[in-house]
């Protein structure tokens, strides 16, 4: 397996690591209770400090309005477009996206 270096898939040996698979999360809803408000650390390694205003998943997002819980259902159309830009998400976060230490 190629792992990207530099942009480029690698050319000599790669050590894999199989890591055990996560436990399901529960859906934004149940989520959303936990973690609207809160302060968390993102980017690492260069961390920078966020406040979660929204949590979403396929189904629907759930934001912070004036301290309450807004929720909102994903259309058909929403609910595909969710689903495909989760993907890439994570092929960028597997991957890299081309540039020097992106993955």
């Amino acid at each position: 397996i190629g792992v990207n270096c530099f942009g480029t898939s690698s050319k000599y040996p790669t050590t894999i690591l199989s890591l055990q698979t996560l436990p399901q999360l529960p859906g934004a809803e149940q989520l959303a209770d936990n973690i609207l408000g809160k302060s968390l650390y993102i980017n690492w390694p260069m961390m920078h400090e966020a406040k979660v205003v929204a949590v979403s998943d396929e189904k629907c997002i759930v934001r912070s309005v004036k301290r309450k819980k807004k929720l909102k259902m994903h259309s058909a159309k929403d609910a595909q477009k969710w689903v495909e830009e989760s993907e890439l998400m994570s092929e960028i976060y597997e991957k890299g996206d081309g540039q020097p230490g992106s993955g």
